[in-house]
């Protein structure tokens, strides 16, 4: 059987609480820490196939939006009716030309 008395024997001392508590308050601070980092630089830009790159509002119920979608930009139109493709550009090559299509 457990001896309670072996259990309950030694109380805590106030340098193994001091101890504990320390530990607890650098954990508690790399946590603080780890999060805060990760609000400011987001998501790694990898995990996102979407971006919104740019928004315009003419009315309070109509507005541009320009979206990357896979490297692919469109230029959206949204209003009361609905949402309307507007432009759609072809990924572009670093040099700034249209990237070349792959025959099939």
């Amino acid at each position: 059987m457990l001896d309670v008395n072996l259990v309950f024997a030694s109380p805590a001392s106030p340098s193994r609480l001091l101890e504990l508590g320390l530990s607890l308050g650098c954990v508690t601070v790399a946590l603080l820490f780890i999060i805060r980092l990760l609000r400011q630089r987001g998501l790694p830009s990898g995990a996102r196939r979407i971006k919104i790159l740019e928004r315009l509002v003419l009315e309070p119920r109509r507005a541009l939006h320009l979206v990357e979608v896979d490297g692919q930009t469109m230029l959206v139109g949204t209003s009361e009716q609905g949402v309307e493709l507007l432009r759609c550009e072809e990924p572009r090559a670093p040099g700034g030309a249209p990237a070349a299509e792959s025959a099939p």
